[in-house]
């Protein structure tokens, strides 16, 4: 039995992180250094990952602030995360069409002009060098 915990990456990482941010105590002093202690990983880990960092700086807000409400700040930042990522794949998805629409033209204009289209989108043959 290993005797080092392995340590959490990714998606566990950030749920774990975000349900400490949004828990932590009012009566201790949120920082980085602290976060980091109780996941078990580097500051600088954390600090990377914008959903984190955003999570962090609202939950130090509120403990400035002294409001004790709980907001969804985590669920906010989860939902502009969402808006951000369908907006990439908006231009994403509007890039591959446009690379379609390239290659459906190709096709057809070899058809128009009696050229085999499998040997235009066949892989160059090696050199034989002498």
């Amino acid at each position: 039995m290993n005797k080092y915990p392995r340590a959490l990456r990714g998606e566990q990482l950030d749920k774990k992180t975000l349900r400490l941010i949004d828990e932590w105590p009012s009566e201790r002093k949120l920082s980085w250094a602290a976060l980091a202690e109780r996941v078990g990983v580097t500051r600088q880990s954390l600090e990377r990952k914008p959903i984190l960092a955003e999570a962090f700086w609202a939950r130090k807000e509120r403990l400035k602030s002294g409001n004790k409400a709980r907001k969804d700040s985590v669920e906010e930042s989860f939902e502009r995360q969402i808006r951000a990522l369908q907006e990439k794949n908006a231009i994403l998805e509007k890039n591959l069409d446009m690379h379609i629409e390239k290659f459906a033209r190709a096709e057809r204009n070899c058809l128009v002009h009696g050229w085999d289209a499998d040997k235009l989108w066949a892989p160059f043959k090696a050199r034989k060098e002498n």
